[in-house]
């Protein structure tokens, strides 16, 4: 009883800390925080270590410390992969001779490549949204214990999420963009497509242990696979801001039309 309780606190964390962050990524801030929040009272591991030591603690006590152990998981495996801003002579080559080629009344302003960055950028929130709302809805299922909601649900969110890897690839990049940007933003785009297909998975293995298949295998590959999507999203869209950005565009105006 207690390790299917456990299994399904960690199911139910992990499913919140996606949907919240669909929240952020979709400039719903106040919902985001109040999802993820409620995702973090049920991670289990420090409370269950306390436990092991015959530390006896009030509830209360072991909320504070899953959030405290899930911001330093956050800030270690979730956190944006910082790019080397020092271009190589190859790199410098290229954009300098994508300049070259473009005559001056045609190359866009700082204003024009910031306006097509920021159009660039809701598309890819677009191209994300239906997985994330289908988020939402696993997570209220989880919380209502409700297997037959968590199964509905989890297979609708397979299907859609498993369809995003195409709507990213679809979408077109900015015209600004220099040989190197356009390899560092399609770059971006895979990485966003690889989080979204291993979503997509995780929701497989959620839909089959919903079904009744709670295996030791089927629990830890739906467990393995949705952790680590927080950070590669994360990390994609860090890529991406910072790809717009280097040939041009203004970062912060670009993240304003994100929120």
């Amino acid at each position: 009883m207690r390790k299917a309780l456990n299994i399904l606190a960690w199911v139910f964390a992990i499913f919140m800390s996606m949907s919240a962050l669909g929240g952020f990524i979709s400039g719903d801030f106040l919902l985001g925080t109040v999802v993820l929040l409620i995702g973090l009272m049920a991670l289990p591991p420090l409370w269950q270590a306390l436990e092991k030591q015959s530390i006896k603690t009030p509830v209360w006590v072991r909320w504070i410390a899953g959030f405290a152990l899930f911001i330093a998981f956050a800030v270690f495996n979730g956190s944006p992969i910082s790019r080397n801003t020092t271009k190589d002579a190859k790199a410098v080559a290229t954009a300098n001779t994508d300049k070259a080629a473009m005559p001056l009344s045609s190359r866009p302003t700082k204003e024009q490549k910031t306006k097509q960055a920021q159009a660039f950028m809701q598309d890819v929130i677009a191209a994300a949204s239906p997985c994330d709302k289908l988020s939402l809805e696993v997570a209220r299922a989880t919380e209502a214990m409700d297997m037959v909601e968590i199964y509905r649900t989890s297979r609708n969110a397979e299907r859609v999420c498993s369809e995003a890897r195409s709507e990213f690839n679809s979408i077109q990049l900015p015209s600004y963009l220099t040989s190197e940007g356009r390899k560092n933003v399609r770059e971006g785009l895979t990485q966003m497509s690889n989080a979204y297909d291993q979503r997509a998975y995780g929701y497989s293995k959620l839909k089959q242990a919903a079904d009744g298949d709670l295996r030791p295998s089927v629990v830890t590959d739906a467990q393995e696979a949705m952790e680590g999507v927080q950070g590669q999203v994360i990390s994609a869209i860090a890529t991406l801001y910072m790809a717009l950005g280097a040939d041009g565009a203004d970062p912060e105006k670009i993240m304003e039309s994100a929120t």
